[in-house]
């Protein structure tokens, strides 16, 4: 689980917590119903329309994304990126089955190999799914993009309509609170849906995006080097500037496993 993405739901939510309760009224009064038919169901409406529903829903189910740690470690696909260099410079191609691969892509591009197609083959291929993968993960940046959008929009049509209750009932004093408070409650719901959540939801789910981009390249990049017959410690020096510097393999270590 990622614990970063946790705490900063708990935060937000202990923070606006906090602010109604020491606002000085009563918590009821920030809860509204028909502010919240307006704004929620609106909000959500409207982004339904901008969308398929495949697109639509998957990127609800996507969400999940943000609570989870990465499930691909790029140490770790460098080392294994080495391994099968050296796996397949000493007993060729076919060799690369007995590797013991989980993870779709990188399977799939050893199966290519193994297979028997020639490298450009190879590398148009996976060039091919990396781009539709992308592609497909940032719909799902794309729709929490238009949560944000169009959250605060109606929060701010809640806000005329309770402006317009208001204007239309003014012999009647006692009716001014609560119409203003339609109005601006819904001001807050919209603005609250698309800066404490969608706006860091889209962020992350564009980090995730990226670094499965980074990750889907490398091994793109290495199996590449495997079908050149490059040398394995050439494969490992191009593959380490994936990594940032403070976490790359020295050289040293790099030696021992590409030698």
């Amino acid at each position: 689980m990622d614990k970063n993405s946790v705490i900063g739901v708990l935060i937000v939510l202990v923070a606006i917590v906090g602010g109604l309760v020491n606002s000085g009224v009563p918590i009821a009064s920030f809860f509204e119903l028909t502010s919240f038919a307006i704004v929620f169901g609106g909000t959500f409406g409207a982004v339904m329309v901008a969308f398929r529903p495949r697109v639509f829903f998957s990127a609800l189910v996507n969400i999940k994304v943000i609570f989870s740690n990465p499930k691909i470690s790029m140490q770790d696909a460098i080392s294994n990126c080495v391994d099968l260099s050296h796996l397949v410079r000493k007993n060729g191609f076919i060799a690369a089955e007995s590797m013991q691969i989980d993870e779709p892509f990188f399977k799939k591009s050893v199966t290519m190999m193994v297979d028997g197609y020639d490298k450009d083959s190879i590398e148009q291929a996976l060039n091919k799914e990396i781009l539709l993968n992308i592609n497909r993960n940032n719909l799902s940046i794309k729709v929490m993009n238009k949560f944000a959008e169009i959250a605060p929009a109606m929060g701010m049509v809640g806000t005329l309509i309770g402006l317009v209750a208001m204007l239309t009932n003014l012999e009647s004093p006692e009716t001014l609170g609560p119409k203003m408070a339609i109005a601006l409650v819904t001001t807050l719901y919209g603005a609250l849906i698309a800066f404490g959540f969608a706006v860091p939801i889209a962020s992350k789910m564009d980090q995730h995006n990226q670094e499965l981009y980074q990750y889907e390249c490398l091994i793109r990049d290495a199996i590449v080097q495997v079908m050149e017959g490059k040398n394995p410690r050439m494969t490992f020096n191009l593959l380490q500037s994936y990594l940032h510097k403070e976490v790359r393999i020295s050289d040293q270590e790099g030696g021992k496993q590409s030698d």
